[in-house]
């Protein structure tokens, strides 16, 4: 099992005045696919497309067969779907296990006792056992963020959409996260947005780019990283026109058009594969 197919066929979805997003052809098969881009490259609006909460003006998406335009398939859709928005938007006033119980109400979970026993496990997951009495106001930034990732996984669906998960999480959290993210990927479809390159794109099999709108690279990661061969290298100061940032005391790890002489050619990541396509350096 590894979720429902997703398909995007000749997308295009306005959002504002001047931005528009096009997506020519997509499909997810199952597994992880993390979507990379730059503020304002169209990956939230993507999400919600997947998600279902707008409709493309142009062009189709497709769960398995279902269509979401279609209500009655929408409404299919959505009782197989995990989705955590970019914003938090949860309710101050309520406890956190009280809300966890309430979305499962919404997702028809039932009974009352099997309800319970997913915003147990759910909050287990996420590492929020702790705290299932307290009101959401108590919460930290980041555990917020893993009650958004909580209230997504109740029901087990297949098709989770995740907007920016590991937002707000310290290093030890988003570690975690990402290794839930990668167990579950084996019995779902997972569509994840991200800036954190390296961490979220080493689980997931697959990469897509966009840029401008539209689908700049879709491979594997090796082959996102790939791209930065011969424009990545460590040196003992920044160097002008690549963007570098510090790895040691009086050591930079540098991504830019070429080496300068006698800086040591580097190794590159995912990161830096993106970084060579968008144009950053």
């Amino acid at each position: 099992m590894s979720g429902p197919t997703i398909t995007v066929t000749s997308l295009t979805q306005r959002h504002g005045i001047s931005f528009t997003l096009r997506v020519d052809s997509f499909v997810s098969a199952g597994g992880a696919t993390a979507i990379l881009g730059p503020n304002g490259s169209g990956k939230t609006t993507l999400l919600r497309l997947l998600a279902t909460l707008t409709q493309p003006e142009t062009g189709s998406i497709r769960v398995d067969v279902l269509d979401p335009t279609v209500p009655v398939e929408r409404t299919a859709i959505r009782r197989r779907l995990g989705y955590v928005a970019q914003s938090n938007g949860l309710p101050d006033r309520m406890r956190v296990s009280e809300f966890c119980d309430y979305v499962g109400a919404l997702k028809e979970i039932g009974p009352d006792r099997l309800r319970r026993r997913w915003s147990a496990w759910a909050l287990d997951r996420v590492g929020l056992t702790g705290v299932a009495g307290d009101r959401i106001r108590t919460l930290s930034g980041g555990m917020r963020r893993r009650l958004a990732i909580a209230q997504a996984l109740l029901g087990g669906p297949d098709l989770l959409v995740l907007d920016e998960p590991l937002a707000s999480l310290d290093a030890e959290q988003r570690g975690e996260i990402t290794g839930l993210l990668a167990m579950l990927a084996a019995d779902a479809n997972i569509i994840v947005a991200t800036h954190h390159a390296d961490e979220l794109a080493s689980v997931c099999g697959r990469v897509v780019v966009l840029n401008g709108g539209r689908m700049a690279f879709v491979g594997s990661p090796a082959e996102l990283a790939s791209l930065a061969e011969g424009h990545v290298w460590e040196t003992g100061i920044p160097t002008d026109g690549a963007i570098c940032r510090a790895v040691g005391p009086g050591r930079f790890h540098c991504v830019g058009v070429s080496p300068p002489p006698g800086a040591e050619t580097a190794r590159p990541s995912v990161a830096d594969g993106y970084l060579t396509l968008v144009g950053h350096h």
